[in-house]
């Protein structure tokens, strides 16, 4: 074994400081001494360490501290993410969806609201805000449906000002040259009449007769036209409109029969109204007279009456093939037929009548059939 001498510690030492590690070459290997000078005796205390070895021992210690380090670290970052996720991350993707569902028009989407947090406060917020998006959306909604219902209403109103206009100018007219006419008509059927009774003329009777049938034909055209008249007088006395329409029952039943068609009578319990019998009568004939036209054979007119809204409807509902849009639009205007035969009076007629009683008649219409209803305004007495 060699002594200190002999590796040559002695000059070693001389270089080493007190109290401080020193890397030196002993026997060829890397060394590291440490000496210590004690302060009392003088002594030096050696310390000598091969450095290879001292770097696997550190390995040796630090590798289980490097990975338990590691471990922690990951699991401090998962956890750190969890929650992220869970707090941070989840809440702000649910607000994130629920703004993109009312960018959609999702006014019903709402957002889970979590812990009462930041987080929970600002969904809290987002579902108050969407229920009242929802609420202004919907009064905006029922804003613009009577809006649309107020335009529609208007124009309504402006085609029946427009269609009863020209009802009054062409009953005014009528009425001015209806006793012109009538005077020279009244002369000629008389004379006709007094001719066809001639025993010389009993030839040709028929001709005369034909041409007394055209010209009550031509006076009963002028009384259409005197009816579209607004200021026509009217007789109003309050009556049952139920008495009105069992009253003329046979004669429509009677039309109906020869063309082997059926009238059925619903009638409610209805107050009495303020009208005139005669036109009252005028539009019911004129209207079932337009339905047993318009329908085939076993065709069905069925007549109501009913209360609805402080209003006495008449309902006459057909069974023919419908009214045409185009001719739909021009319903109730003077000489408007689709009828290969008539003046397009008859209905003119009764819109006149019924703007005379304060009425209003609308229609309803499709391939099964047409409806038309009379709604007449109830007497705050009755």
């Amino acid at each position: 074994m060699k002594t200190p001498q002999e590796i040559g510690l002695p000059e070693l030492l001389d270089l080493a400081d007190n109290g401080k590690f020193k890397q030196m070459t002993i026997d060829g290997k890397k060394q590291l001494v440490f000496v210590n000078v004690s302060d009392i005796s003088g002594w030096k205390a050696i310390a000598i360490i091969d450095e290879m070895e001292l770097t696997g021992r550190i390995e040796e210690i630090m590798t289980p501290i490097f990975i338990t380090c590691f471990i922690m670290l990951t699991l401090i970052l998962a956890s750190i993410f969890l929650l992220t996720k869970k707090y941070v991350i989840e809440p702000v993707s649910g607000l994130t969806e629920g703004v993109m569902a009312l960018a959609n028009g999702d006014l019903e989407y709402r957002v889970a609201i979590g812990k009462n947090n930041e987080f929970g406060i600002l969904a809290a917020a987002f579902n108050d805000m969407a229920s009242k998006l929802k609420a202004n959306f919907k009064e905006i909604r029922q804003q613009n449906q009577m809006i649309l219902w107020n335009i529609s209403k208007q124009k309504e109103i402006e085609k029946q000002i427009a269609r009863l206009d020209q009802l009054n100018i062409i009953g005014e007219m009528a009425a001015g040259i209806a006793h012109e006419v009538r005077n020279p008509m009244t002369t000629v059927r008389g004379f006709l009449q007094m001719l066809s009774k001639k025993e010389y003329h009993s030839p040709h009777s028929h001709y005369y007769s034909l041409m007394i049938e055209e010209l009550d034909r031509a006076n009963e055209i002028i009384t259409e036209f005197l009816s579209l008249a607004k200021n026509k007088a009217v007789n109003l006395r309050y009556l049952n409109l139920n008495h009105i329409i069992n009253a003329i029952v046979p004669l429509i039943q009677a039309d109906a029969t020869v063309s082997n068609k059926v009238i059925t009578l619903e009638l409610s319990e209805i107050p009495d109204l303020l009208i005139d019998e005669k036109e009252i009568r005028q539009i019911i004939l004129n209207m079932v007279r337009n339905g047993l036209e318009a329908m085939q054979e076993k065709g069905e007119i069925k007549v109501r009456t009913y209360c609805e809204a402080n209003q006495v409807v008449m309902e006459i509902a057909d069974q023919g093939p419908g009214i045409k849009a185009e001719m739909l639009k021009n319903i109730g205007i003077p000489f408007q037929t689709t009828k290969d035969s008539g003046t397009g009076l008859g209905l003119a007629v009764c819109y006149s009548i019924a703007a005379r009683h304060n009425a209003k008649i609308s229609v309803s219409t499709g391939v099964t059939g047409t409806q038309f209803f009379v709604k007449f305004e109830m007497d705050q007495d009755s």
